[in-house]
């Protein structure tokens, strides 16, 4: 019974998509289940428990979250020292880019302000990792494991990650997207490393969007 419910549980969003699934697949436990009421909550409760515990896969998760978000920008930075070193059209295009990364960074310093400005000393360690680019890590850790609000906190962590997510995406990583893509079709001779970056940009676009849309319609209660 625990291998086969683990196993439902690791390709289902929900645990009671789980439940659901492994009573389809089970009519003995859907039976089980219909006999006797305290059969699945005490399997929801199971699944809810093993979905949210902390491991190394999560772990990993989070670090490349972390990790997707600074080579997001470090392709951005790279591309900017390429665009100042071409014509006036591209040092234009490098001023907006910075422009951009900046507004990403001071929007993203406003929420951590307004979720945390009740305790200054997380505040200010909160504000360290959003400017060395490893906040991203700790907003996904506390998310893949239920982490409990905070006392001081004005807003749950899937929240603060959402919010985090939508300002570097719609403030940075789409404006950016869309310079580049204009650039690459204008340029003459085309830079390849240029051509990267746009797609790393564009890969986190699709990966933070599509993140933000399960999270959010896995839980009844969010969606």
């Amino acid at each position: 019974m625990g291998a086969s419910f683990s196993k439902f549980l690791n390709v289902a969003a929900t645990e009671e998509g789980a439940f659901a699934s492994w009573t389809k697949k089970h009519p003995a436990m859907n039976e089980l289940s219909t006999n006797h009421e305290f059969f699945k909550p005490l399997m929801l409760t199971i699944g809810k428990e093993i979905r949210h515990a902390a491991s190394w896969h999560k772990l990993g998760l989070s670090i490349g979250a972390s990790l997707m978000s600074m080579l997001d920008v470090a392709t951005d930075i790279f591309t900017i020292n390429i665009y100042r070193g071409l014509g006036k059209h591209e040092h234009e295009s490098a001023d907006l880019m910075i422009l951009c990364v900046i507004l990403s960074l001071a929007l993203q310093l406003l929420i951590v302000a307004a979720v945390h400005h009740r305790n200054k000393r997380k505040m200010l360690i909160e504000m360290f990792g959003t400017l060395t680019f490893t906040k991203p890590a700790f907003n996904k850790f506390r998310v893949l494991t239920n982490t409990k609000v905070e006392s001081h906190a004005s807003m749950p962590p899937v929240s603060e990650m959402m919010m985090f997510k939508m300002a570097e995406v719609f403030s940075e990583s789409i404006p950016m997207s869309v310079i580049q893509v204009v650039n690459v079709l204008d340029i003459e001779v085309l830079d390849w490393f240029v051509v990267g970056a746009l797609l790393t940009s564009v890969v986190f676009v699709a990966e933070a969007v599509s993140y933000m849309t399960y999270v959010k319609d896995i839980s009844e209660e969010s969606r």
